[in-house]
């Protein structure tokens, strides 16, 4: 039962809500020269970048990944100086003679470790450009010591020949990753000085007006200025993937595909030096399936920057690589247990892939755990 309404009351009710309220708002405005809109509109008429760190524009080019690629060459050169030491007599050859190998190795490492510091020092930039012109000199000058090495080829000495050829080609690849990074680094200093010079200019920044004719009689006086205070930051939108790719995904993907590239390399050696029943490792092309492989996980991992998606499929091939490398592993330590003097020098070689294959397992098992970590986090 609903309660009954006096018709006096009703009529009570709808005189309230037509009653003419005086809704303006009271204030000492009405002199004047001093009227002013209360409401007030903002609209942005631009929009003001965030700020960039120091060498934004240069870390934007990812040189930690060719650093990585400078150390992961810097690492072999030393590998096959190691090798030329205990296999070779210290007059045989101007590349052991120099050591030509351990000196570039350890000079271009040095050079990628200073290249991967620049994301938190930037103060680095003329110490990192120093060094890589003298990896680019230092590189030359090794060349042609190898160059002359290969004028007097000597055929009881083919084996080391062949390494010095592929070391050649090695220091190629270094000088290229140089120059590239030297071109980098002196663009971005001629910028950082055009930046500093115009910020020491002396500009006069006045503004000119006749304030008088605006507190004239009759004029809108300028509105107070106001000062306004955030209560909230409201960080950006982060994109997908974001703390994933905060780990530098794109330094072990290089890494992967350098030493990919290796394990092509030493599988070529074998395959032209080596009879193909005389090992497993040359039997099954051990290291051609694992340098191809390892080329292809770099290479997606790479691309997860610009292709998201592509996480499963990385975390995948990455588990593959890793169960591969560790039937290749077993193959050579077959081989290593029937170890034949015959083949000495090819056992070494197999030696050295071993540990390129534990270097790539150690990468492809850090970024599983990384993917499986981001996949865990992605699902509901």
């Amino acid at each position: 039962m609903f309660p009954r309404i006096h018709p006096s009351q009703k009529d009570q009710r709808s005189t309230m809500a037509c009653a003419d309220v005086d809704m303006d708002i009271q204030g000492d405005y009405d002199e004047p020269g001093e009227a002013m809109s209360l409401i007030q509109y903002y609209q942005a008429t631009e929009i003001i970048p965030d700020k960039q760190g120091p060498l934004h524009n240069l870390l934007q080019k990812q040189p930690a990944v060719l650093g990585s690629l400078q150390m992961m060459s810097g690492v072999f050169s030393v590998g096959v100086g190691i090798l030329f030491a205990a296999t070779q007599g210290m007059d045989q050859s101007l590349f052991t003679l120099f050591r030509v190998s351990h000196l570039t190795g350890i000079l271009f490492i040095v050079a990628g470790v200073v290249s991967n510091l620049l994301f938190k020092y930037p103060g680095l930039l003329r110490l990192s450009l120093n060094i890589n012109c003298g990896c680019i000199i230092v590189a030359a000058i090794a060349a042609c010591l190898i160059t002359v090495d290969l004028v007097r080829w000597k055929s009881e000495h083919h084996h080391h020949l062949k390494m010095e050829v592929m070391e050649l080609c090695v220091l190629l690849l270094e000088v290229v990753l140089s120059a590239i990074l030297c071109f980098w680094f002196s663009k971005e200093k001629r910028a950082k000085y055009q930046r500093s010079t115009m910020a020491c200019a002396d500009v006069d920044m006045d503004i000119w007006g006749d304030y008088n004719e605006l507190l004239s009689p009759g004029k809108r006086v300028l509105p107070p200025i106001q000062n306004y205070q955030a209560t909230e930051i409201i960080p950006d939108k982060q994109g997908l993937l974001h703390n994933l790719l905060q780990k530098q995904l794109a330094v072990l993907g290089s890494l992967q595909m350098v030493s990919g590239l290796i394990s092509v390399g030493v599988g070529i050696f074998f395959a032209l030096t080596q009879e193909i029943q005389q090992s497993l490792f040359t039997l099954f092309r051990v290291s051609h399936l694992t340098g191809i492989l390892f080329i292809f996980a770099g290479v997606v991992s790479n691309l997860l920057f610009k292709y998201p998606g592509l996480l499963r499929l990385s975390l995948n091939i990455n588990c593959g690589c890793i169960i591969v490398a560790t039937i290749a592993a077993y193959m050579i330590t077959v081989d290593l247990v029937r170890w034949n003097p015959d083949n000495e020098h090819h056992l070494n070689m197999e030696v050295m892939e071993l540990c390129v294959l534990l270097l790539e397992v150690v990468l492809s098992a850090i970024l599983c755990f990384w993917f499986s970590k981001e996949k865990r986090a992605k699902s509901p």
